[in-house]
């Protein structure tokens, strides 16, 4: 049993009236998957929901807020030229429909990339929706917690921030003591794999559009954090949290921690287009410099 198929397991006997605890320790000890620490057993609410509405509501709604957020990304972008942001959410779309699939619902961290990327794209006078889809995503997939953190950077909303980071560790709180009356199973093995940036571009290409020519993985991770940079004048938010995820990665996933790069993914990937803009806006300039000049 993989990772997927041990979090549809739960679904199904949460959906059938089983303790998710007791369910969800059960099936780990059962198929060797670790308990300990707390983390390694998954929040609860996902699998509360999609037993709530089933499998295929769950995928719509999930396929609903990728879509709102290619929408809100082409509303946010409305300062650029049309094909810039063309160029964007057809990477973005592009993304989301390769990596999304009838399993991938079971998947955390692909609610909390979808979360995230419709939060990135509302502006700062949306600053509560933000945190509060920010919050649903780290309640989610505790991955995504640190993108609260960064938050905080925002003066007007730093007091609501600091009162949903409570929120958060007091959820993850309780988690963790229903997590500790369960019989002991597995110890984790560790975080601490040192991978270094070469396994972040592996998961990338491993997990994306980028699978059908791997060739181009180095290339375009590259030109998407060059265009997230550029991006960075209007909003310095995605890029921090892009090098966040990065560094996550780098650092402390093994190689069966895959799923961790789509809390990056399929935005960071749309990135180049905010290169190729900048690039078409830079030799522009330089050409009508020249025609001035030589007039």
């Amino acid at each position: 049993m993989n990772d997927i198929e041990l979090y549809r397991a739960v679904v199904d006997e949460v959906a059938n009236g089983s303790s998710y605890y007791e369910t969800s320790n059960r099936l780990h000890r059962e198929n060797d998957f670790p308990t300990h620490p707390f983390v390694t057993v998954r929040s609860p609410v996902l699998a509360h929901f999609i037993a709530l509405v089933g499998h295929q509501i769950a995928y719509l709604a999930l396929l609903a807020i990728f879509n709102a957020a290619v929408i809100a990304w082409f509303i946010r972008l409305k300062g650029l030229s049309l094909a810039e942001r063309a160029v964007f959410v057809t990477l973005l779309a592009l993304g989301i429909n390769l990596s999304i699939g009838g399993s991938s619902i079971y998947v955390h961290e692909n609610w909390a990339s979808a979360l995230i990327c419709l939060g990135l794209a509302v502006g700062d006078d949306k600053w509560f929706l933000r945190l509060a889809i920010m919050t649903l995503a780290a309640i989610i997939r505790e991955l995504a917690f640190p993108i609260l953190m960064l938050l905080l950077i925002f003066k007007p909303q730093r007091a609501f921030t600091l009162a949903a980071i409570v929120a958060v560790i007091a959820f993850y709180s309780f988690h963790a003591w229903q997590v500790s009356l369960q019989p002991p199973g597995v110890d984790s093995q560790g975080w601490d794999a040192m991978r270094g940036p070469s396994g972040f571009v592996s998961d990338a290409v491993t997990l994306s559009m980028l699978t059908v020519a791997p060739w181009i993985g180095w290339p375009w991770i590259t030109a998407s954090f060059a265009g997230w940079a550029v991006y960075a004048r209007r909003d310095v938010l995605p890029i921090l949290w892009f090098i966040g995820v990065l560094g996550a990665i780098s650092l402390f996933a093994r190689e069966d921690n895959l799923f961790w790069v789509l809390m990056a993914l399929p935005l960071l990937l749309a990135g180049p287009a905010f290169l190729i803009g900048y690039l078409v806006r830079y030799f522009a300039s330089r050409k009508a410099d020249k025609q001035i000049g030589v007039a």
